[in-house]
């Protein structure tokens, strides 16, 4: 079976055979925050309306930093696509230092510097059973997975497996 990787996929003689054939096109934007939902304790989810017609896959990240120099952040923060949906992005953040501080900090109108979609999105192929595991934000992307896969393979059985160190992270 295939196990998603790449180089096992690979035919033998054929040197880049497998990997990704198409890319989708990044780009960097400055974006008004549109809202910040509070969801768990430190943890939120930070929208911004999607500039164009981007497409933007479960897996895709961006990163997210200052529009203008901050004196408290200089390197944007990776953050997974979290949803897709009413036209906007969705990021799930919760404050783990300075950076993610400073993001959460922000209200709505303010403005952040937006960068991607980076990365690989996952592989959606059809299955009866598709299991996720998350732990912490690393549940970000199953959001947006979850969703496009009901979407596409309505009989499929979607199951996530999901912890936290702390129970007060629990929503």
């Amino acid at each position: 079976p295939d196990s998603g990787n790449p180089a096992r996929s690979r035919p033998p003689g054929r040197p880049g055979a497998g990997a990704v054939t198409s890319a989708t096109a990044s780009g960097a934007w400055t974006l008004a925050l549109q809202a910040v939902d509070d969801v768990a304790e430190a943890t939120c989810w930070l929208r911004f309306r999607a500039p164009g017609r981007l497409e933007v896959e479960p897996g895709h990240f961006f990163m997210l930093s200052p529009a203008r120099p901050s004196g408290v952040v200089f390197l944007g923060r990776p953050f997974s696509i979290g949803d897709v949906r009413g036209g906007e992005w969705h990021f799930l953040l919760r404050v783990l230092g300075r950076g993610t501080a400073w993001l959460r900090a922000q209200t709505p109108g303010s403005t952040v510097r937006v960068v991607g979609p980076l990365g690989r999105p996952f592989a959606r192929r059809p299955r009866r059973i598709h299991r996720m595991v998350a732990g912490g934000v690393g549940l970000a992307p199953f959001f947006y997975l979850a969703r496009r896969l009901r979407a596409e393979q309505p009989d499929a059985r979607i199951e996530l497996f999901y912890g936290e160190r702390e129970s007060a992270a629990h929503a």
